[in-house]
């Protein structure tokens, strides 16, 4: 069935003092399991971010590609990550 649909899952934390994502909770999505990607966030070490701030990241998944992006987005930082994405794409 999930290959049939485009989806995007967002989640969101703060960081620690050594930038490791606290109180991690998904605000958006409802197809991934939930307890594997806070198992992977929680891998994630963050540098050069202020303690207790708050960050959002997002996964989206295209039929027929994939999944094609994974976005960063905390105060005054956005990185786009494009995964699966055709050599020569743009994207706005």
């Amino acid at each position: 069935m999930q290959r049939s649909i485009s989806f995007s899952e967002v989640y969101t934390f703060t960081l620690d003092d050594n930038g490791k994502a606290l109180g991690i909770k998904r605000v958006a999505g409802e197809y991934l399991d939930q307890q594997e990607v806070m198992a992977c966030i929680n891998r994630w070490e963050f540098s050069g971010f202020a303690p207790k701030s708050r960050t959002n990241v997002s996964f989206t998944w295209q039929h027929a590609l994939g999944w094609t992006e994974m976005k960063i987005i905390s105060k005054d930082f956005i990185q786009t990550t494009l995964l699966n994405s055709e050599p020569g794409a743009v994207r706005e």
